[in-house]
């Protein structure tokens, strides 16, 4: 046998302490990169992958995962992309992963502030779907974020539809999400 020694497998539904801080890590990173879409798509890809690879359907960094990507592909302007992981429509291990990730983000199960910035990222995507009436219904639901904040990013939703607005600003408003930590 001289030496050779085969390396247990991580046992599935275990994430180590190590690679879970090192994944926090590195979405944290890939968060303050968001004004550089791709590069922030990079890491959150990473993280994916390291994910798939042993296993571990983490919930929290799924869903922070999930919802740092959904903005990427957002601001990178890949609406294509951006639907597919929204619906639940990414195909193999990665898609089980996202998909995972987006049913504990519409569940609320991540902190008020990361809930809040994905409803508002699901607004935008009803955009894309022409639909007045869930942009309305879900931004409405939005909370624990600055009104001004929310009510430039319903008026950006609307002027995207063609519709006219409230007064005030109308701007793609998504802040940054609470840290990784």
């Amino acid at each position: 046998m001289g030496g050779v020694f085969k390396k247990k497998p991580m046992e599935p539904g275990v994430l180590g302490p190590v690679l879970q801080a090192d994944l926090a890590r590195r979405g944290q990173a890939a968060d303050q990169a968001l004004g550089e879409p791709g590069k922030a798509i990079e890491g959150y890809e990473l993280i994916l992958r390291r994910l798939a690879a042993v296993r571990v359907p983490d919930t929290p960094l799924m869903a922070k995962t999930t919802l740092g990507l959904l903005m990427a592909r957002i601001l990178d302007d890949d609406i294509a992309e951006a639907r597919l992981l929204w619906a639940k429509q990414v195909p193999g291990p990665k898609g089980e992963l996202l998909k995972q990730g987006i049913e504990q983000l519409q569940a609320g199960s991540v902190s008020p502030r990361d809930h809040a910035i994905f409803l508002m990222a699901e607004a935008f995507m009803h955009t894309c779907n022409r639909d007045r009436q869930a942009v309305d219904a879900t931004m409405t639901r939005v909370k624990d974020l600055p009104e001004a904040m929310v009510r430039s990013h319903w008026n950006y939703c609307l002027k995207r539809l063609g519709l006219e607005y409230p007064e005030g600003e109308a701007k793609f408003s998504i802040p940054a999400p609470d840290p990784w930590t």
